[in-house]
């Protein structure tokens, strides 16, 4: 460790650092790279705890179970110096995101398809930790890490021996040791910790992988209110179907460790029932495992390595191997001290809603008109004559008063428009820093570029829409039906006026009725277009503008 600075090392021991990954409140983990090349994660303690002797013995004792376990289901650790003065332990890298940032804040609830398959290859984790003689006792998404070839637990950071060891106990009747909502209920009444105990975790795990929610709720009503439920109350399977799957998670979630089936029984159950040879995981989730693996190639040097954002669990500690680097995301085009303070849409959408209802009235009125002069035209062709120069006259001068009054509240509406959208953006980055394709101005300037207009305010729409939804990435998601209905009748809208099928040629141009109609046919369908785009556009603005005040008065 000679020379290392704590805060930006270039060396830890034989390992050349390449980047940070995450830190916690008792160490650093640093993507690096060994002599040989392989890529690693090297979890480093901070100096100022470095020093206490119960802090070292925790760490040995933390080294020293994850030095017992290594296979196909966890990450091996290849180096480590628990006397140095800056103690560190160096593990094979694994290059996907936690299980938690998958489900909660990048993709949703898994595919049945992909619990399945989950569930075997945690049950075969936990068989080769237990049969390491260790109970890990800290089994939750944040610390199953999702690969290509299956998932990865990782972080023996409070991991214990099944038996009594000469150091002392294996677990201490009283001491709570855990991570609420993933916690077993002799956990949470601090008795005697054994392997059952991991198999209620594993239920738990499946639970949240299958629905996106934690099966006995989250700790906003208090944290001895989760765990009262955990240790007493059924947990909460809404949305897991019947069948084989619902029935080993209602199994390992018993109350009664006794009533829990053993690991081995769950290697084999699952094995029998995961599905065929094929990739495990959604098609979105490998895309975004793919870009990372090309990332990770690329990453030569600390001088020549790409920035890299690391979007961090709040509920993930720092544990022997780290938190991984996440699914890539676009990278964020504007510093992020351009976050500002959140503030309630709330005023512009009534006036914008206002505008539009008005607006649509308009359009209405001009339909309806429209639609009665085609009718007179119609009749007129039928009758082989034309309309009397007095009646186009009357019918001209209509057309040009609904017209100018709709221009003149088209441009109040758009400006407000504007207004609200640059604001929810705004609103939208605070609630979720980083997680945004298009710089803040692509708010204003997309809808006014060329070509580019016909698809960027739909993807920051779309940005804006998935940071703002209260539920997250629970299943309870706010559905998208009207946001994509809008973009719908607005882009064939736009299309169909920028290919010139309306206004060409005024259909008073001609005294041939039946020219006529068919010269006011594109102006009818392109108010039917106008109208039902600003329809949908009302009611996206009520249930953005709604999703964002829910936010803000959550405290997100």
């Amino acid at each position: 460790m000679g020379g290392m600075s704590p805060v930006e090392p270039q060396w830890i021991g034989r390992y050349r650092v390449l980047r940070k990954l995450g830190e916690g409140g008792m160490g650093q983990v640093f993507l690096a790279r060994s002599e040989g090349g392989r890529t690693v994660a090297v979890k480093v303690i901070r100096p100022e705890v470095a020093h206490e002797p119960e802090f070292r013995r925790r760490f040995r004792l933390e080294v020293e179970a994850a030095r017992k376990v290594g296979g196909a289901c966890t990450a091996p650790v290849l180096d480590a110096d628990t006397e140095a003065a800056v103690p560190w332990v160096a593990t094979g890298y694994v290059a996907g995101p936690a299980l938690h940032t998958v489900v909660a804040e990048d993709y949703g609830p898994l595919p049945e398809h992909s619990v399945r398959t989950l569930a075997h290859g945690l049950a075969s984790a936990l068989q080769e930790i237990h049969a390491a003689g260790l109970v890990h006792r800290d089994l939750k998404p944040s610390n199953v890490l999702v690969t290509v070839d299956g998932p990865r637990v990782i972080d023996f950071g409070i991991a214990r021996a099944l038996h009594p060891a000469a150091g002392g106990p294996a677990t201490q009747t009283g001491a709570v040791l855990g991570s609420p909502g993933f916690m077993s209920p002799e956990q949470v009444r601090g008795e005697r910790v054994t392997a059952a105990s991991d198999v209620f975790c594993y239920g738990a795990v499946l639970a949240f992988a299958a629905t996106g929610r934690l099966p006995f709720g989250t700790p906003e009503g208090g944290l001895h209110a989760l765990m009262f439920r955990v240790a007493t109350e059924e947990p909460d399977l809404t949305g897991l179907a019947e069948g084989p799957l619902r029935d080993v998670i209602v199994c390992c979630l018993a109350k009664d460790p006794a009533g829990r089936p053993d690991v081995a029984e769950l290697v084999e159950f699952t094995r029998q029932h995961a599905p065929a040879a094929g990739p495990w995981l959604p098609g979105e989730v490998l895309a975004g495992l793919g870009r990372h693996a090309a990332q990770l190639l690329d990453a030569e040097s600390p001088a020549a390595a790409a920035p890299v954002r690391v979007a961090t669990v709040a509920d993930a500690p720092v544990g022997a191997f780290g938190p991984p680097l996440p699914l890539p995301l676009p990278e964020p085009t504007a510093p992020r001290e351009d976050v500002d303070t959140t503030e309630s849409p709330r005023g512009m959408a009534i006036a914008l809603q206002a505008l539009m209802v008005v607006l649509g009235l308009l359009m209405l009125g001009y339909l309806a008109f429209q639609v009665d002069t085609f009718r007179t035209l119609a009749d007129a062709a039928d009758a082989g004559s034309g309309l009397p120069d007095a009646e186009v006259d009357r019918a001209k001068t209509l057309f040009g008063l609904l017209e100018n009054v709709e221009a003149v509240v088209m441009v109040p509406t758009t400006v407000m428009w504007l207004l609200w959208f640059w604001r929810v953006r705004i609103n939208a980055e605070a609630f979720a820093p980083g997680r945004h394709r298009y710089r803040r101005g692509w708010a204003l300037w997309g809808w006014f570029t060329p070509v580019a207009s016909l698809w960027i305010p739909k993807l920051i729409t779309d940005d804006i829409w998935a940071a703002s939804d209260p539920n997250g990435g629970s299943a309870r998601r706010v559905p998208r039906g009207f946001l994509n209905a809008w973009w719908v009748f607005w882009v064939v809208e736009l299309i169909f006026g920028l290919v010139g099928f309306s206004g060409v040629y005024p259909w008073y141009d001609t005294d041939d009725p039946v020219e006529s109609m068919l010269l006011l046919l594109p102006n009818v369908i392109d108010n039917v277009l106008m109208i039902a785009a600003a329809g949908f556009a009302t009611a996206v603005v009520g249930r953005l503008t709604a999703m964002q005040v829910q936010r803000r008065a959550a405290g997100a």
